[in-house]
């Protein structure tokens, strides 16, 4: 049997065009072999690699002409945004171009001519691909109200760009408020109410999509709006915790209960030693979980109507 010839490392570590694949001098018949697979026409990459869709995108990059670029759910993936679990594993690639040019008609692709001018493309993780507050307005016509301000608190907190041996975790936003609403100002579409909604509840400081939808079903359902991510010190000044959502005035934490909170037994013993000495100094917790959340989000409002009431809270009359 004849050995396979080695690949140049180009191909061993990624996807690559034929075409680069040829220019590097490796044969037409080698690029058949079975040790590489064909995600798209024209593209190859080792059979071992999952193509899983940032994979799979970065495979039909190396065939894009310039101009073309990914946008809505793709662009969102790449830019790591929270999306539904039926819209991260569609298999479906997002492609866009500016009109009059088109995007490329291949399987599994979805194309889109979009104006000029009406969103902004920039690189990320070597890919072409809308810009952060574009990609949020491409996704109105998707998502949910509450998963499109979920994405929209992701993008104002970003990505985590912590120094070694950091104590805390730093983030560097993807958008700011005010380019949001730049993005919906120059893009009218399909959506554009919803967006509009979106950006009026959008908030700094979220770290979870739950935590997103826990403080927007309080609101919805008639509580005050709750203070985000706070930090709780007791009177002498010891810090006691740093909360999800809370009401200072009424002394009143609602706190997002996570699966991995009970998998992660040191976790879970901190969080049982955090919310004793909160309670200690006269916080009333609240402890949310998530399949109550979904199934049934009037007794969670019920509760935390209840705790707020039974420490001063009045309703506000509708007018």
């Amino acid at each position: 049997m004849t050995e396979r010839r080695p690949l140049p490392r180009a191909i061993q570590q990624g996807p690559i065009s034929v075409a680069r694949a040829l220019e590097l001098g490796v044969s037409p018949g080698r690029l058949n072999a079975s040790d590489l697979q064909a995600p798209f026409r024209g593209v190859r990459m080792p059979a071992s690699m999952v193509p899983e869709p940032l994979q799979r995108a970065r495979a039909l990059a190396t065939i894009l002409s310039n101009g073309q670029f990914f946008s809505h759910q793709t662009a969102a993936l790449i830019w790591g945004m929270p999306l539904p679990w039926s819209l991260q594993n569609d298999g479906i690639l997002h492609v866009s171009a500016f009109r009059p040019q088109h995007p490329p008609r291949r399987i599994g692709v979805v194309g889109h001519v979009i104006a000029p001018g009406t969103v902004i493309t920039q690189e990320w993780l070597g890919l072409p691909v809308t810009a952060p507050a574009s990609t949020w307005t491409e996704l109105a016509t998707v998502l949910t109200l509450y998963e499109l301000v979920a994405v929209g608190d992701y993008l104002l907190r970003g990505v985590e760009t912590s120094p070694p041996n950091a104590q805390r975790p730093v983030y560097t936003p993807l958008a700011t408020g005010t380019g949001l609403k730049a993005a919906v100002d120059r893009t009218p579409r399909a959506g554009t109410a919803k967006l509009r909604k979106a950006l009026e509840r959008v908030r700094e400081g979220v770290e979870s999509p739950r935590e997103t939808v826990l403080r927007l079903t309080l609101i919805e359902w008639g509580l005050p709006e709750p203070e985000i991510n706070k930090e709780i010190y007791s009177d002498a000044g010891e810090f006691l915790g740093r909360v999800d959502l809370c009401y200072p005035g009424f002394k009143v934490i609602v706190e997002y209960d996570g699966e991995q909170h009970r998998e992660n037994r040191y976790q879970f013993d901190r969080d049982i030693d955090r919310i004793a000495k909160l309670e200690e100094n006269g916080w009333r917790v609240i402890r949310v979980r998530h399949a109550l959340l979904q199934r049934n989000p009037g007794e969670v409002v019920r509760r935390v109507r209840v705790a707020l009431s039974q420490r001063g809270w009045v309703p506000v009359a509708a007018n």
